[in-house]
């Protein structure tokens, strides 16, 4: 009789998903916290602030089931680090961005994990 020995890899899998969803939530904490400093800086209201809030949340609505779908298709390995490469890109880019109208689009374009 065989036994099969299972591996490790699904814990290590699990922690990574876990700090994954740590920093999700700090930087989504984080934009609320910084969004009363954003506000003067950007010539933001309060209905501009709201307005970045929703498209950082919607962001993550809308590309959820995709995700999914690609994950299911792809693999959640290839799919996730594909979307932490993609979330450092436009991280990187912002350091870049001299008009700083890139800080409310890339939100959106990037929480499909």
């Amino acid at each position: 009789m065989v036994k099969n020995k299972r591996s490790g890899v699904r814990w290590r899998i699990l922690g990574l998903l876990f700090l994954i969803s740590v920093v999700t939530y700090i930087d989504r904490v984080n934009i609320s916290v910084a969004g009363k400093e954003m506000m003067p800086a950007l010539g933001l209201s309060s209905v501009g602030m709201g307005t970045v809030f929703s498209a950082f949340v919607l962001g993550y609505a809308l590309f959820q089931v995709p995700g999914g779908w690609l994950g299911d298709r792809w693999g959640s390995r290839r799919v996730l680090t594909f979307a932490l490469l993609w979330w450092s890109l436009f991280t990187v880019g912002l350091a870049f961005d001299s008009t700083k109208k890139i800080e409310m689009s890339p939100h959106f374009s990037i929480h499909f994990s």
